[in-house]
């Protein structure tokens, strides 16, 4: 508990950046050390560009954090414990801490991150859904970030499978953005799924924050999908995080009449069409293990039925077949 409150007093420390206060955090023993931090030794050492300190009230306010958080069942994971991802810590700037809603991720959790564009095309919206649905039908977690667009269709699909879908957030995981997926949002977390933010419960989302989300998005993955993104598109900032730490990357072919998704297949980068096509790259080997097969209709009256449930949504087609996934 100590080094969870050292860890989020730290993090309240403005002009200092994510390196430092890692650094910072790594010296500390106890909150005894924290009184022997001055401003002179803060800026020496650790290049702080602040004017304001006080320990005591960064402290209380931890301390109400910790008691937030443990009243709304929110977890709180530094590096090196059990629930933080051993791959995140990784990238090059991983995460001081974690917040976390919903299922919590092991030391060796690996997943797929699926993104893309929040405008994209009815072919790009059904690859995302498709990817998504196969990875969970392989028991393979699927990373993305709630976005409207690919991420939300991929979170459907994972969701449709019964698979477990991690929805990384650029805000606290208490502040759902964008609203039109709170919705969804709950359902991740009533089917199993997890929130995750390195922001502090009830950060609002602002610009800035959505790029360094996409590093925490590619750092939890050993592969990055992306299946459909224009130039510019936040999506290839996840690609080149995920280039940079020497993750697998591949992109969709519904991408491929989009210029930032065919430059990265243009460079090199794999083109898939379905989530089965990454079983390589993931090395998964198991056989799809659907969430309920639902039985073959012997009768009018039972396809009648099956095709009610499949327009209300109640069933998923797959491969043939129908299965209760949703």
């Amino acid at each position: 508990m100590e080094k969870t409150l050292l860890a989020l007093v730290v993090d309240q420390l403005g002009q200092m950046n994510l390196k430092n206060k890692n650094k910072l955090l790594h010296d500390l023993n106890s909150l005894e050390d924290l009184n022997l931090l001055t401003k002179d030794k803060l800026r020496n050492h650790y290049s702080w560009r602040g004017d304001n300190l006080s320990w005591s009230k960064m402290l209380t306010l931890a301390e109400a954090m910790v008691k937030y958080c443990r009243n709304n069942r929110i977890t709180l994971a530094l590096q090196g414990q059990d629930s933080y991802p051993e791959l995140l810590e990784q990238v090059y700037d991983p995460p001081l801490i974690l917040f976390i809603r919903g299922r919590i991720p092991s030391r060796d959790f690996s997943g797929a991150a699926v993104v893309g564009t929040r405008r994209p095309s009815g072919d790009g919206i059904n690859q995302a859904f498709q990817v998504g649905l196969d990875l969970a039908l392989r028991e393979c977690p699927l990373v993305s970030g709630l976005a409207l667009g690919i991420d939300g269709a991929a979170h459907k699909g994972a969701l449709a499978g019964w698979g477990w879908t991690l929805a990384v957030l650029a805000s606290g995981v208490d502040r759902i953005y964008p609203l039109e997926h709170r919705g969804l949002a709950r359902d991740i977390l009533n089917n199993g799924g997890s929130l995750i933010s390195e922001y502090p419960p009830g950060t609002e989302p602002t610009r800035y924050r959505y790029p360094m989300r996409n590093r925490i998005i590619s750092g939890l993955a050993s592969v990055s999908v992306v299946i459909q993104a224009p130039q510019r598109s936040g999506a290839l900032i996840t690609a080149d995080y995920a280039l940079q730490e020497g993750r697998d990357l591949v992109v969709g072919t519904s991408g491929l009449q989009a210029a930032g998704t065919m430059n990265l297949a243009e460079q090199g980068a794999p083109v898939i069409s379905r989530g089965r096509d990454l079983v390589t790259l993931l090395g998964v080997d198991t056989e799809e293990i659907p969430g309920q097969q639902c039985e073959k209709p012997r009768s009018i009256c039972q396809l009648i039925n099956l095709t009610k449930e499949e327009i209300q949504g109640d069933i998923l087609p797959y491969g043939g077949h129908h299965y209760h996934g949703l």
